[in-house]
């Protein structure tokens, strides 16, 4: 008996093979994803993706932040030191909490999509589950509101229920917020259809 293959991919990646239109575009990022290896290197944000949830978990300054962008590379640096003054006016003066935002994932048949969260703060008494977006194109609304629609629609480890999902353009300080209407249960429906699409491609090529 063959043994169905599990498959794994990060949400970036789902987004970015969903958006693609049909045709070689599609098998492409597919491939790109199964055959090229990770590398620390090569992930332009980690440093801030990582230092963010630090800050705010172990109650840091400012500083601490401001040191990750000043010790990047000096391919990074100018875009991470923007990207947390853009962090900074976000905060502002809102009165924030950490809490553990755990993980998540979105299935279809053999295929997983790691869909957590890299923020779990109480914004104004209000929780919110907030996944970071760095790049310097600004999200667009039909992007954001199919990553909110998989992220409302994930499985959840023990967390906080009441929580808001949401996605935070950190340069062009935008947050985003999950909606529940039938339009998200238009792009579930899409998106089951694309992640068949995916495993069939993944097991062609």
């Amino acid at each position: 008996m063959n043994t169905i293959e599990k498959i794994s991919i990060s949400l970036t990646q789902f987004l970015d093979f969903s958006l693609k239109p049909s045709g070689p575009g599609k098998v492409s990022s597919i491939r790109k994803i199964k055959y090229n290896e990770y590398s620390v290197e090569a992930d332009y944000w980690k440093g801030l993706r990582d230092a963010i949830p630090k800050f705010h978990e172990q109650g840091l300054t400012f500083d601490y932040l401001e040191s990750i962008a000043t010790s990047a590379n000096e391919k990074r640096k100018s875009r991470y030191t923007d990207a947390v003054n853009a962090y900074k006016k976000f905060l502002g003066k809102k009165e924030i909490q950490w809490f553990d935002p755990g993980k998540s994932f979105w299935t279809f048949e053999n295929l997983s999509v790691k869909s957590h969260a890299e923020l779990g703060l109480v914004i104004n008494e209000q929780p919110h589950l907030v996944k970071l977006y760095f790049k310097q194109d600004p999200i667009d609304k039909r992007r954001s509101k199919t990553a909110l629609a998989l992220m409302v629609a994930s499985t959840k480890s023990d967390t906080n229920t009441d929580a808001m999902h949401s996605i935070l353009d950190v340069n062009k300080n935008k947050l985003y917020l999950a909606s529940e209407d039938q339009d998200d249960l238009d792009i579930l429906l899409a998106l089951d259809g694309e992640a068949a699409q995916f495993i069939q491609i993944w097991n062609s090529i």
